[in-house]
């Protein structure tokens, strides 16, 4: 049998209504972050950076994060508040393990990841069209790429300017 919270007990039980103590923040390419504002560095292409905030203040647990513009991006964003809402009801997630019944059609797993801001974040790593995950040989490069850490999803021209901009500015970087 799967983990608890993956029981339809425990599913029925979830409060999906209260006032959430989270936002889902979303940023892709030619996108403004709805969290901070700011216009978020491009990533490359079929990568965008969906993420909650607040799991930490409020109930101890790390965000989540999910990097592959694979859907509508409002689809994500309810993945990650229904993984938000098990939290509030006192689901406790790790690195490794695998959640069933979030995404239909997808095997997911969650891989411990660094954000852009330096935090430890669960990734909701998903397997590609052909059910194979990441690190499986022909495993389509969109998808192999949730595997890498957050910084390196940034657009390679972006990252050039960056470290062009750093060099600039007397930082010993090669461009």
């Amino acid at each position: 049998m799967g983990n608890y919270f993956d029981t339809d007990e425990f599913l029925d039980s979830i409060d999906r209504e209260d006032p959430r103590e989270w936002e889902v923040c979303i940023s892709a390419n030619g996108m403004v972050c709805e969290c901070c504002g700011e216009v978020m560095q491009p990533w490359r292409d079929g990568i965008c950076e969906v993420h909650t905030s607040g799991l930490r203040e409020a109930f101890g647990h790390p965000d989540f994060q999910f990097v592959v513009e694979t859907a509508e991006l409002d689809d994500v964003c309810e993945v990650l508040d229904e993984m938000a809402c098990r939290v509030r009801a006192g689901a406790e997630y790790q690195a490794g393990e695998y959640v069933e019944s979030i995404i239909e059609e997808r095997n997911v797993r969650l891989d411990l990841q660094i954000d852009l801001e330096g935090q430890q974040v669960l990734r909701l790593v998903v397997t590609d069209d052909d059910g194979l995950w990441p690190e499986d040989e022909g495993c389509d490069v969109i998808y192999a790429l949730q595997i890498a850490p957050t910084p390196f999803l940034r657009d390679i021209n972006d990252v050039k300017k960056n470290l062009q901009t750093l060099k600039e500015m007397g930082g010993d970087f090669d461009a």
